[in-house]
């Protein structure tokens, strides 16, 4: 990008950020000193250096935040990251419904009962498993052992939510983050350039899934 001159007094780091050159550029900040400020400079910096505002996604972590990237760039991306996960999970799986961890240990019990359907002691042990492991996830907030689960098991957790048609926040996040490499992306989170707002306000799911996203 070339260097320009705007009517809006930046401070030196400001304008660094703003015209920076690097594939990859963090700006650390208090509340209040201007990152927002930064981050629409930054676009209109992009912008006008022949960037297709088109090809810009901005990721916040409120609807609010998103919703004011949109008001003053129309043209660019501008979603929350729990809903670009959503179009993406959607995408791959239309026909799971969302739904807390609660409902889905129900329909687990529901849909995997031996009057139900016949089932291999295989499958009764693994759904046992799983519920207790949503369980930790909902009432102790135990993300990396649901991670380091449904990565050893994900096509056997995809074909539990086929059967139940159902999938949480924390799952989609879950299930995003591991097929990342392989799953469809609808065209409204395809970019080239990507700017996240406010990370340090984002859950550790959607924490970590941008890390892998940016990368």
């Amino acid at each position: 990008l070339s260097e320009t001159v705007t009517d809006i007094p930046y401070s030196i780091e400001q304008t660094n950020a703003i015209e920076s050159t690097s594939p990859l550029t963090l700006v650390q900040s208090g509340a209040g000193t201007g990152k927002s400020t930064v981050i629409l400079g930054r676009i209109q910096h992009m912008i006008d250096n022949g960037i297709d505002p088109k090809k810009i996604l901005v990721l916040s972590f409120t609807n609010n935040a998103a919703d004011n990237i949109l008001d003053r760039n129309p043209n660019v991306n501008s979603m929350t990251i729990d809903k670009m996960m959503r179009l993406i999970y959607m995408e791959n799986y239309p026909d799971h419904q969302l739904s807390s961890i609660s409902t889905i240990i129900n329909s687990i019990d529901i849909y995997y009962d031996q009057k139900v359907r016949p089932m291999t002691q295989q499958q009764i042990d693994f759904t046992r498993q799983l519920s207790h492991i949503l369980q930790r996830l909902r009432d102790k907030s135990e993300y990396t052992n649901a991670l380091n689960f449904i990565s050893d098991h994900t096509a056997e957790v995809i074909d539990v939510l086929d059967t139940i048609k159902q999938t949480s926040l924390e799952l989609q996040g879950i299930i995003c983050y591991l097929n990342m490499a392989t799953l469809k992306e609808p065209v409204e989170t395809q970019t080239e350039h990507l700017i996240i707002d406010e990370v340090q306000d984002n859950s550790i799911a959607q924490f970590i899934y941008c890390i892998g996203y940016t990368e």
